[in-house]
């Protein structure tokens, strides 16, 4: 999927009578860092590398990874790997605070104003076949972009706030969706976990991998939960769970150490 729609909100009489369709292709560059393990871009952040998450912000269109050493020049790496598409995005792998709503909102504002090449604080929409003609004439950073999405991951103390902030981000997105929280700062959830509205997470829980929580359970104290179901109506306290199935309305705890095995009531 490469195609993208003209948001109605931003077309004006001035510019397109009618949502013009654009094809539209996405490289992350895959930044060269010695400072960071595995040079950063393949490091976890709440369950997904680095590069995965710049990657999602451009989700709906065809992605590529490229290689960029410090030597390189990003401007001729990239070149090829354009296609013959209208627009090509290029983002870094180094941001992956960065959200799709500003990638999509910053594509509305370059295809509108029909710019050549779209600037952001790190990385940039090009048209591409000016950009490969060498016709650029037209330059322009859009004045709403959210720098703080930016935020350069380029040694230990950066990766750190950058897992801060999506940790948090994971965290409010399961209290928009009523879950309740007792301590956010002692709960870790990584991106991929499901939780149910209204289930009580007590403090010093640690969610990981593929975990569902679902509808009615209460997770007391200090649990390890990875890779596990957890079905209605159950209640875990002081526990550690490994790719475990706990079925409805148990109680489990204090102090087991399950893994590998369904439990039953």
């Amino acid at each position: 999927m490469n195609e993208f729609v003209l948001s109605s909100e931003i077309l004006t009489e001035f510019e397109f009578e009618t949502p013009q369709e654009y094809k539209v292709n996405a490289i992350v560059l895959l930044v060269e860092n010695s400072r960071l393990k595995d040079n950063g871009y393949s490091l976890s952040l709440s369950g997904k590398q680095m590069k995965d998450w710049v990657k999602d912000c451009v989700s709906h269109f065809d992605c590529s990874f490229v290689n960029l050493e410090e030597k390189d020049n990003p401007l001729e790496i990239i070149k090829p790997y354009i296609k013959d598409e209208d627009y090509t995005i290029v983002l870094f792998s180094d941001t992956p605070l960065l959200t799709s709503t500003t990638v999509l909102d910053c594509l509305d504002y370059a295809t509108t104003k029909q710019i050549d090449f779209c600037k952001f604080p790190r990385g940039f929409i090009v048209k591409s076949q000016n950009f490969l003609n060498n016709k650029i004439e037209q330059t322009a950073e859009p004045a709403f972009i959210n720098k703080e999405e930016f935020f350069v991951v380029f040694n230990s103390k950066t990766l750190s706030q950058a897992k801060f902030q999506i940790k948090n981000r994971i965290i409010e997105k399961h209290l928009k969706n009523k879950v309740i929280i007792d301590d956010i700062n002692s709960t870790y959830i990584d991106y991929q976990v499901e939780i149910a509205p209204f289930v009580k997470i007590a403090s010093n829980n640690v969610l990981k991998g593929e975990t569902k929580i679902e509808e009615n359970v209460e997770l007391k104290e200090n649990n390890i939960i990875d890779n596990c179901i957890i079905k209605k109506g159950s209640k875990i306290f002081y526990s550690v769970l490994n790719n475990v199935e706990i079925e409805e309305n148990s109680n489990i705890g204090p102090f087991a150490n399950k893994s590998n095995k369904k439990e039953e009531n």
